[in-house]
């Protein structure tokens, strides 16, 4: 059977990006001065999307957040993120092996 694509998690499925979920977190919400959160305050909110988790911290200017923190994130994944797991061979050659482009 051929696949027409494949959807990937990336967060904590294929790579380790919680480092660049901190940072994220912690360099939007400073943008708007809002008090420095710890990794493990960040970690306890998770559960609902990065959006819920702003809105519950900043209600009031929770889309500039989310802006600030989609671009935090671009900006830190290459930074924090050396890549995925070990035991994530190459996601391109499992694809390629079922007949199913890959992109990144």
């Amino acid at each position: 059977m051929r696949l027409a694509g494949a959807i990937f998690d990336l967060d904590g499925t294929l790579a380790d990006t919680l480092p660049v979920c901190f940072a994220a977190f912690r360099s939007a919400l400073a943008r708007l001065g809002v008090r420095h959160h710890g990794d493990e305050e960040i970690r306890a909110l998770f559960g609902p999307s990065e959006e819920c988790i702003i809105r519950q911290i900043v209600p009031d200017r929770w889309q500039d957040a989310v802006v600030g923190f989609l671009a935090e994130y671009d900006r830190h994944l290459p930074l924090l993120c050396a890549g995925v797991f070990p035991a994530v061979s190459s996601p391109s050659t499992s694809c390629a092996s079922a007949g199913s482009p890959w992109r990144s």
